[in-house]
């Protein structure tokens, strides 16, 4: 038997590198805004940021929710209906138009 203890508090692992006095650090990723709750959460300051705006136009965007699959059939995904065949297989053939 294994007891395993995690921390998935970032702001814990970035203050070692505080008390490291490490000069740099570049992070990059698509999904790191809003920068100033990101800099909370690592409990850090970041004196020298660069964002870009987004690569995506909104007229490229299209959000809504879609209830019901291509033959009607309604997407629940409730516990007892998630793993019924039907289910899945609207799913798979919602995704695949």
């Amino acid at each position: 038997m294994t007891l395993s203890w995690w921390c998935f508090n970032p702001g814990i692992a970035f203050e070692e590198f505080h008390k490291l006095d490490v000069g740099s650090i570049i992070l990059t990723s698509g999904t790191l805004s809003p920068m100033d709750s990101f800099a909370l959460e690592l409990k850090l300051e970041f004196p020298v940021r660069l964002e870009n705006p987004h690569v995506i136009t909104p007229s490229q965007i299209w959000a809504g929710v879609v209830s019901a699959g291509p033959s009607s059939c309604s997407f629940n995904s409730s516990y007892r209906n998630r793993d019924s065949v039907e289910y899945k297989q609207e799913l798979g053939n919602a995704i695949g138009m």
